[in-house]
């Protein structure tokens, strides 16, 4: 192999080396009315699509899907975030009639569990000590 073409090759790898990864594009919905527990709570997401509008169309219709959910909360659901290549949890206490809820969005996935379920355990009342769990969760990976 000539040098020239060698040359050309090391400086076209050191291109793509030193290029920012690029990642999909996710987004959260959701529907949350004054009283969760009375109302329930809608939650949607999207991720790794290829863009914004992709990401916020999906997680919107997700929300509004919420089968356990009535619908006047799914008609609440709005786009809270639109993220690339970071991680969501949603955390709630799975009895109806409850209030424990909490979302969060982290740059890794453990990060956005922990704070979620804390999230939710600081809504769950005395009653429901311990009884809130990760039902979603997931991350925007590099296309």
């Amino acid at each position: 192999m000539s040098s020239r073409i060698s040359g050309a090759i090391a400086v076209l790898l050191a291109l793509v080396s030193a290029s920012p990864p690029a990642f999909a594009e996710g987004a959260l919905a959701f529907g949350t009315p004054d009283d969760i527990s009375k109302n329930g709570v809608a939650a949607g997401y999207a991720i790794n699509q290829d863009s914004i509008e992709e990401a916020k169309k999906l997680a919107l219709e997700e929300c509004r899907k919420g089968k356990s959910a009535p619908k006047r909360t799914t008609d609440l659901c709005r786009v809270y975030e639109t993220f690339k290549g970071r991680c969501f949890a949603f955390a709630i206490d799975p009895k109806d009639g409850t209030p424990g809820w909490g979302w969060h969005l982290a740059d890794n996935l453990e990060d956005a569990k922990s704070i979620a379920l804390q999230r939710c355990k600081a809504t769950e009342g005395a009653a429901r000590k311990g009884e809130c769990r990760v039902t979603k969760n997931g991350c925007d990976e590099k296309k």
